[in-house]
Formats: C-alpha cells, sequence, structure tokens
C-alpha cells in the first residue's frame, strides 16, 4: 500500500470514509473510559461494604459467647469467624488494586498536534489521532477486564465471608439455646 498523502484523500474512484472511522473511534474510547468509570464507582461501593462487613464480623460472637462445655463447637464459631475476617480481607485488598489500577490513554499533546500536524491534510490528521487511540482503546479493554475480574472475586470473597457470618450466627444461636 502507497504511505504518502493520496490514500487519505478523496478522490473521484475512491471517497475517504475518515471522517466516519474517527467519530467511530472518538466513541468507542469515550464509552471504554465510560465503562471504566461504572466499574471504579462499583468498586468504591463495594470497598466501602467490605469495611462496614468488617465491622460486623468484629462483632460477632466467637468461642467466649458459649456456654462451657461445647469446645468443639466453640472453635468453629472462632474458625468461622476468622474465615470471614479473611475473605474480607482479601477482598479489600483486591477491590484497593482494582481502584488504584490507572491507564494513562494514548493522548497526543496539543503541543504535537500544533507543531507538526496543524497544516497537514484533514484525513492525514484524522488518520493520525486514530492511530493513536488503536493502542489506546485495546489497553482500556485489558484494564476493564482486570478490573472487573479483581471486582468478581472479591463479590465472591464477599459472598463466601457472609456465609461464614451466617453460620457463625446460627450456630452461636443453637448453642446458646
Amino acid at each position: 500500500m502507497n504511505n504518502d498523502s493520496s490514500q487519505y484523500s478523496d478522490t473521484p474512484e475512491r471517497q475517504s470514509n475518515i471522517k466516519l472511522v474517527y467519530d467511530y473511534t472518538k466513541n468507542l474510547i469515550e464509552d471504554e473510559n465510560e465503562s471504566l468509570n461504572r466499574i471504579d464507582a462499583k468498586l468504591t461501593g463495594f470497598l466501602a461494604f467490605t469495611g462496614l462487613l468488617v465491622k460486623f464480623e468484629a462483632d460477632l460472637p466467637g468461642g467466649e459467647a458459649l456456654k462451657e462445655g461445647n469446645e468443639l463447637i466453640c472453635y468453629t464459631c472462632i474458625i468461622l469467624k476468622v474465615l470471614g475476617l479473611i475473605c474480607l480481607a482479601i477482598a479489600f485488598i483486591l477491590l484497593g488494586l482494582g481502584l488504584t489500577s490507572s491507564f494513562n490513554a494514548g493522548i497526543i499533546r496539543p503541543k504535537v498536534l500544533m507543531e507538526k500536524w496543524l497544516y497537514e491534510d484533514k484525513d492525514r490528521y484524522r488518520a493520525f489521532i486514530i492511530n493513536t487511540w488503536i493502542d489506546s482503546e485495546q489497553k482500556y479493554k485489558q484494564l476493564g477486564f482486570e478490573k472487573a475480574k479483581k471486582l468478581n472475586i472479591s463479590v465472591q470473597l464477599i459472598s463466601a465471608a457472609f456465609v461464614s457470618f451466617t453460620a457463625n450466627t446460627i450456630l452461636v444461636a443453637f448453642l446458646k439455646m
């Protein structure tokens, strides 16, 4: 393929769709950015919820609340409490890591555009910008995948912690009867 500017210009034989590709790519990048923002909002919400659950878990009775003579069950309550706290701690770490993951999109500095591309053909100008966005789009997808994976694992850990809390509470309730 020819690398000169004629491949980007409109000719009677061939009309450039560069404006359409530019608009599409711009919208795609904006959508990816919004998607990351939504994932970050979910990560933040679950991070706060996890912190609250740690407080509830810490207040759950352990072995000390049980009648004497139930040592095996006593240890079970302690194990359930510790298991729940470990799940929450891991979830908290994953959520925090998901929030600290960042991405610097392939942004072209305005100075570069002004110095090197100010007098170029509009189609070449758009093509240059699109080419910088291509890599950014892939990085956005990868970062979104990584953040979503951390969120999903955290939700599973929070669910496991909740099961542990519930089992602990039910066990203590039956033992106090």
